[in-house]
């Protein structure tokens, strides 16, 4: 047996290089392990992902203060995103489906699964559904969806004042009665009183698990609320407009909040894992599954086998820091700890404005100060999170991810020129797992298919059709290796659709980090399978390629496509003709708001770069036959000089000039806000050298957004001005939902060698 000394008299079992710990889950635990992790990376050649399905977690202690007009979106949200930056630990926004125990994989919604060797899950939970509530009742989880729903239920209640608007929320204990209360308070503060609220409970009093004088005090809040509380009537159904109770009564209701008895995702069960009857992950002391020990849950999704624990964010809270030790050891091969949970919790429950319960065993208070003691102590647990900035947290975040690329003189020897690719067998496993899949199908028109390992590709150009090329390569803006390679294929292809021909064929150069075999071989098969799903979308296949190490993940794509070589087959820049209408197909500020994102600014949050990476990973594909049916002639993509750079690019082709209708333009969520806020692109200072060629005022932010570098972004494209109506109606149609006309081409001025952009239609 392999052993390593840790130090004079220790020996204990080698660890295996290159394991990968996946975070299943962005929960109270989880955040707790990010800032541990970022302060203390794991150990060497372990690598850590956190995977999430909403970049914005809400810390559920603040939710009801949340409604009741207390707090912000922004201020009971934590940004994953942004932590595991700081932290330096990789994160993916992604749905977990399935875990495959045996293969250990997590496979995710619309995207290959990831391999894991340690997984660690700390999971939300739902409400228990009861008959006909996914259609006729809110379920206060998923938060995120429980708000939207709201906001639009607060609405409808709001614009009919004049008649009664009730709300019946099932489930009595500490959330469900906290929610009542706070919904009530908030509303009869904005002047919507005539919006009643029926508490509906199976036990006889709120809050069946406290302390009796725990008990009395929130009753006698949710009378002051003027709150319906039915006690010992169970609801057992919800139909539409109605609850259906256990003794045939119902109450009728405009629609019904469900805060029952917690249920856990349905994929734990699934996965084989040991579970309680409820379906929560079993777990022993040292939260490891009973039944597989490379599993550890905790937080409200595990069940803590030595006793049962109440589902509550305070013992996630507690869990955080013995989870991240815990998982800490066993990445190292070190015995793992104990969690011990503590006998009693403070819980404090709002009880209405400005006023708060406290429950600690038989012990109870309520009032003002209650109150101030739950502000502080939340407002201070979310701090310590949300204060969290790339480069704020040491030299631990600085080297987490690098301790997976060095680990002493195994990486400090590496080789140079051609010999730093990937390995032959690395990449032959990943090739032959593509053509198993179906993503390397034989190349059109190619007399030789990728199956023979030649030494480049072939192939045999259609008669009579223009070849087209273009290339591409940059590191990429995101550490998820899969989205990498999509927004690379994706942004190569903008050269292909801009010149209004058909994709064909493409060679990948492919850029990894200094990793153990196995991470390298999962992070290549990633990338490589995001570009080839997204060039089989434009009917292109992956022909070969080249793949080598670097300091960071970077990809990029040599492309070919096909057009017609006669007259008008091909778009040029050259081609526009005064009286065009200039349509965009997709909205701008992908620059920025990396840029924002990366200096820690709040104008670049998480949510602002899912949906950057959102415009970026949506194809323009499907606007090249729409613009060509409405008679487009010439065209650019927008990339790295920005809208105006480029756009002075087909000016200076086409002898014309333009007029641009600032109004019109399509910015992404966030970008202007980025702008006005001084921040900008490295790239941009140099893009802003094209104002010379702008006349009129604008405001500042709307300004910078021309010069604003974009990746996989919008094409540019000259149309009739009587058809662009219609273009725009079918660019929509097709799924460019942010397709604008945004200006006009114009005749060049007498006598001017150089092109003017004029700015219309926004005052300063």
């Amino acid at each position: 047996m392999n052993e390593t000394v840790d130090r004079p008299g220790a020996v204990r079992p080698a660890v295996p290089e290159g394991r990968e710990l996946l975070l299943l889950g962005g929960g109270h635990s989880h955040v707790e392990v990010l800032r541990r992790f970022g302060m203390m990376p794991p150990p060497a050649r372990a690598r850590v992902t956190l995977v999430g399905n909403a970049v914005l977690t809400p810390y559920s202690g603040m939710l009801p203060g949340h409604l009741a007009g207390l707090y912000s979106r922004a201020e009971c949200h934590l940004d994953l995103r942004r932590i595991a930056a700081a932290a330096g630990i990789r994160y993916i926004e992604a749905k977990g489906t399935a875990i495959d125990l045996a293969a250990r994989r997590l496979h995710l919604a619309g995207r290959p699964p990831l391999p894991f060797d340690i997984l660690s899950i700390n999971l939300g939970i739902t409400p228990s559904p009861l008959p006909g509530s996914d259609a006729h009742a809110l379920a206060v989880k998923p938060v995120d969806a429980f708000l939207r729903a709201w906001a639009a239920l607060e609405a409808r209640a709001k614009a009919e004042p004049a008649r009664p608007f009730t709300v019946a929320v099932i489930g009595a204990g500490a959330g469900g009665t906290e929610l009542a209360i706070s919904l009530a308070a908030r509303l009869a503060a904005e002047g919507a009183g005539h919006v009643r609220f029926t508490l509906v409970s199976r036990s006889a009093e709120p809050l069946r698990q406290h302390a009796p004088a725990v008990r009395r005090r929130m009753a006698a809040a949710i009378a002051r609320a003027g709150i319906r509380f039915l006690g010992g009537r169970e609801a057992v159904a919800v139909e539409r407009g109605a609850v259906l109770l256990a003794d045939g009564e119902r109450i009728a209701c405009d629609s019904a909040i469900l805060t029952t008895t917690a249920t856990p995702a349905p994929l734990l069960r699934e996965a084989g894992l040991a579970t309680d009857a409820a379906g929560f992950v079993s777990v022993a002391a040292d939260l490891r599954s009973v039944s597989h020990p490379f599993v550890f849950a905790s937080g409200d999704c595990a069940h803590f086998a030595e006793r049962a624990l109440p589902k509550s964010g305070v013992y996630a809270v507690r869990q955080g820091p013995m989870l991240a030790m815990n998982l800490r050891a066993v990445l190292a091969g070190r015995p793992t700890a104990p969690y011990r949970p503590q006998p009693r919790t403070l819980a404090l429950m709002g009880s209405g404005p400005g006023r708060a319960v406290a429950s600690y065993g038989s012990l109870a208070a309520e009032g003002r100060a209650v109150f101030r003691l739950k502000r502080a102590i939340d407002t201070r647990w979310m701090a310590r999170y949300q204060a969290l900035r790339p480069g704020m947290m040491g030299r631990g975040a600085k080297d987490a991810q690098a301790t997976t690329m060095e680990a002493g003189a195994a990486a400090a020897m590496r080789c140079l020129g051609c010999a730093a690719k990937v390995a032959g067998p690395v990449l032959s496993r990943v090739l032959a797992r593509l053509r198993e899949e179906g993503l390397l199908p034989p190349v059109p028109d190619a007399p030789v298919a990728l199956a023979a390992p030649d030494d480049a590709a072939v192939f045999l150009p259609p008669s009579g059709r223009a070849w087209v090329q273009t290339l591409d390569h940059f590191p990429a803006l995101t550490d998820d290796p899969y989205r990498a390679g999509r927004i690379a294929a994706l942004h190569g292809l903008n050269d292909i659709f801009a010149m209004g021909a058909a994709a064909h064929s493409a060679l990948a150069l492919a850029v990894l980090p200094h990793l153990p075999e196995p991470q390298a071989e999962a992070d290549l098969y990633q990338m490589l399978r995001g570009m080839a799903e997204e060039l089989a979308r434009a009917g292109a296949v992956l022909a070969g390629g080249h793949s080598g190490e670097g300091e960071q993940l970077a990809c990029g794509l040599a492309l070919n496509g096909v057009a017609d070589a006669a007259p008008g087959g091909l778009w040029r820049k050259g081609d526009l003709v005064p009286g065009d209408a200039l349509v965009l197909t997709k909205p701008l500020g992908t620059g920025v708001l990396f840029a924002a994102f990366n200096a820690g600014a709040a104008e670049g949050d998480g949510e602002s770069i899912s949906a950057a990476l959102g415009a970026m990973l949506q194809s323009n594909g499907p606007s090249v036959p729409v613009l060509r049916a409405h008679g487009a002639r010439g065209a650019t993509d927008i990339t790295g000089f920005g809208l105006a750079g480029h756009l002075l690019e087909m000016l200076s082709a086409s002898g014309a000039d333009a007029a641009l209708d600032l109004a019109a333009l399509p910015a992404l969520p966030g970008a202007l806000a980025a702008l006005a806020a001084g921040h900008a692109s490295t790239a941009a200072p140099a893009n802003a050298a094209a104002a010379e060629a702008l006349a009129g005022a604008a405001p500042d932010a709307l300004r910078a957004l021309l010069f604003d570098p974009q990746t996989a972004g919008p094409l540019l494209a000259g149309v009739p001005a009587e058809r662009a109506e219609a273009c725009v109606a079918a660019l929509r149609a097709a799924g460019l939902a942010e397709a604008r006309a945004i200006g006009r081409v114009l005749s060049r001025a007498d006598g001017a060698h150089a092109p003017t952009i004029r700015l219309e239609a926004v005052p300063v």
